[in-house]
């Protein structure tokens, strides 16, 4: 069945993905590279050398003026006055009822001006959120997410790289962010990602792009494995990562307590959706994210499939599912209600069969 593309954007990118033999698919509103080579290659280049993503379709919102960090700290769970400028900091921004409008990464590039970096599938809905919330705040805001793109490169041979980019790029600490000059052009650069791995993200205007792809693709023919990544490769890094994903483990009716990252949410601070998480740290969750790994090699536990104890009670369900490369198992992350959080062996539906599977500290892999 052919899929209709019409009315999908494309990242400058494209073409470029196009000459690599990329096989592209729809994601979140656009045509984006899923992978070049197969997905269990890209992902090893990522752990043991380095890997080159085109993630521009994530969005790009400016916010800046006088009470720019507190209003920040009013619509985000993480604290953001506190962070000095040059820093990254990843936040949730919730709604009133403490569920999820989306994930993001508040990157502080001076004092009184920050740039958020969005998911490509909230855009339209965070802008507007942004735009309801900030009438009460003196700030201006930009949504310049068809200006601006990004290319992320990740893994441990990505600092050696980087240095050859440029030697100020290479001493950036890590959720750290600079604007370097390169070819002539501002690059807001970060050592920031979503892999798991050391990594940078480089966040330019669309020309600059690909001449910045093409650089760094050169000097990566001198590191072994190196390979362009695709988004197949980014799902099963982030899950090994133990990383959520919105509209997996997180939506505007999952919290941030739920998703088990209660740690972005600072309760020393006012914020949109803080007494509904309270009222629900009080009363006790009944739901919450685990790891689950499969005890053999087998089929994969996919999103929305059951959960369940060996002796067939319906325990939760699964938000994302993978064959995790590193591992060599399938690996999941899931919801298990309340009474199952002590069960550490379970059965979880796998393409018709059943997996078994142990519930895992997350997260699945951590490097070093």
């Amino acid at each position: 069945m052919s899929v209709d593309t019409r009315n999908l954007k494309r990242t400058p990118l494209f073409e470029l993905h196009q000459k690599l033999g990329a096989k592209v698919v729809p994601f979140a509103g656009f045509e984006m590279p899923i992978n070049y080579r197969s997905i269990i290659e890209e992902h090893n280049a990522v752990r043991k050398g380095a890997g080159l993503f085109d993630v521009s379709h994530m969005g790009q919102i400016f916010i800046g003026g006088r009470q720019t960090d507190e209003f920040l700290d009013h619509i985000l769970t993480n604290e953001i006055a506190a962070a000095a400028p040059g820093s990254a900091v990843y936040a949730h921004m919730p709604n009133d009822q403490g569920g999820v409008i989306d994930d993001l990464i508040v990157y502080k590039l001076s004092r009184g001006m920050n740039l958020l970096v969005v998911n490509a599938s909230r855009i339209e809905d965070d802008w507007n959120w942004i735009r309801s919330q900030a009438k009460n705040f003196m700030v201006e805001f930009t949504n310049e997410s068809d200006k601006y793109g990004i290319i992320a490169l990740q893994g441990p041979a990505a600092a050696r790289l980087a240095e050859e980019i440029s030697p100020e790029t290479a001493a950036i600490a890590t959720f750290k962010v600079k604007t370097i000059v390169w070819n002539h052009h501002e690059i807001i650069t970060a050592r920031t990602g979503y892999t798991g791995e050391d990594g940078f993200e480089f966040i330019a205007e669309n020309e600059v792009l690909v001449p910045l792809w093409e650089t760094i693709a050169k000097l990566g023919q001198k590191i072994s494995p190196f390979s362009p990544c695709g988004l197949g490769a980014r799902d099963t890094l982030r899950l090994e990562a133990g990383y959520p994903l919105w509209g997996h483990e997180l939506n505007e009716t999952i919290t941030p307590l739920e998703a088990s990252y209660g740690w972005v949410v600072k309760w020393n601070k006012d914020f949109i959706g803080k007494k509904a998480m309270e009222n629900l740290k009080t009363s006790g969750l009944n739901r919450k994210i685990f790891g689950f790994m499969g005890k053999t090699a087998g089929p994969i536990a996919r999103q929305g499939a059951v959960i369940k104890t060996p002796e067939g009670k319906e325990a939760g369900l699964i938000t994302s599912g993978s064959f995790s490369p590193t591992l060599a198992k399938p690996i999941a992350l899931g919801f298990l209600t309340k009474n199952f959080w002590g069960n550490n062996d379970f059965v979880l539906e796998a393409g018709g069969r059943a997996l078994g599977a142990q519930k895992i500290k997350l997260p699945f892999y951590k490097r070093g």
